[in-house]
């Protein structure tokens, strides 16, 4: 199944609860599941990974570019919640 950046988008509130109520086990299985289904050679890195400022500075950009979608469609509310 391939999602498109409008779906995607669409169910980021849907998915932020999701994985907000998971604890820590749970995400890394899922991790290792989403792996296995692209068939990607390596785990994704959820705990214990190195942070670059190359990655804090392209998470800000995302985020910034969330909260900007979120907004242009009046869901500003999801932002803070």
């Amino acid at each position: 199944c391939k999602w498109g950046d409008e779906r995607f988008f669409d169910s980021l509130p849907e998915l932020r609860f999701l994985f907000s109520k998971l604890d820590p086990k749970t995400i890394e299985g899922i991790s290792n599941d989403v792996c296995q289904l692209n068939s990607w050679d390596a785990q994704l890195e959820v705990f214990n990974a190195e942070i670059s400022e190359d990655k804090i500075i392209k998470a800000q950009k995302l985020q910034s570019d969330v909260a900007e979608y979120l907004l242009q469609r009046g869901l500003g509310h999801w932002i803070n919640n």
